[in-house]
């Protein structure tokens, strides 16, 4: 403390006196804030170690979640392998199971639907020499819908004036690149008539039951006897083959009644 002379006055005294207790109270506020200050930051510390703490435990699971998803992928890659092993390229009547492109390929082709046959002249409006890419270009417009697989037949006339006499029939095919030519379905020629009855999909039963009905010559020689135009009696007459008119069936009948009254 401030040696005091005795020349200074009390206040000057008291003044000194002050500066010291405030001086004290000041170091005293720097110890509080210094100590609460390694408070503070100890409390930082604890906090951060705890976040590294927890952050090494979040990435220890997501290593641990990885590995298991890798392991996994590995055994179900085994599994495929050997499922693959099971399937042929070509599926035939041995084999238990079948690419995907073999079963839907006959899923449609079990499924295809004809859509009718079509004369080249005037139906589609060709030349009897059309190619096979003339006929494909212009089926889809006399063929509105169709879908893969469907089929249908193009006849090619021995000449276009005669356009009903068939000298070729061709088959074509819906493929996903369109109408295809697939063969020709004859080797000689064929009638209009010809054609219509091996699409009528006639029977050899159906032919028999034909063939057991009446003949025209039988049908005759059973009109032979009938009358072209009919004629009638007017009143019944003995072995006449005609018809009686009704007014002499009545006449014969009343006559009969009278002959036996009187009788």
């Amino acid at each position: 403390m401030e040696d005091y002379r005795l020349e200074q006055t009390g206040q000057e005294v008291q003044d000194i006196l002050n500066g010291a207790a405030m001086e004290a109270n000041l170091q005293a506020e720097v110890e509080r804030a210094t100590e609460a200050e390694g408070r503070l930051q100890g409390n930082i510390d604890v906090e951060e170690q705890a976040r590294q703490d927890a952050d090494s435990l979040l990435q220890q699971g997501i290593d641990d979640e990885a590995q298991r998803a890798k392991d996994a992928e590995e055994a179900n890659a085994g599994e495929i392998e050997g499922i693959k092993a099971l399937i042929p390229s070509t599926a035939t009547s041995a084999n238990k199971l079948a690419d995907t492109n073999y079963v839907n390929s006959s899923i449609q082709t079990a499924t295809a639907e004809y859509r009718g046959d079509y004369n080249v002249v005037t139906d589609l409006h060709l030349a009897i020499d059309a190619t096979h890419a003339q006929i494909e270009t212009l089926l889809p417009t006399v063929i509105a819908e169709a879908d893969k697989n469907d089929y249908c037949y193009v006849m090619i006339p021995t000449n276009a004036s005669t356009p009903t006499e068939i000298a070729k029939i061709e088959r074509y095919k819906m493929t996903s690149e369109g109408w295809k030519f697939e063969y020709d379905v004859n080797n000689s020629t064929f009638t209009a008539e010809e054609w219509a009855a091996i699409k009528s999909g006639i029977t050899s039963g159906l032919v028999a039951k034909l063939n057991s009905l009446p003949t025209n010559s039988d049908l005759l020689l059973l009109l032979a006897a009938k009358q072209d135009v009919l004629t009638f009696d007017s009143v019944p007459v003995p072995e006449s083959n005609n018809p009686v008119k009704s007014g002499g069936v009545y006449s014969a009948i009343d006559d009969e009644k009278t002959a036996r009254l009187n009788s």
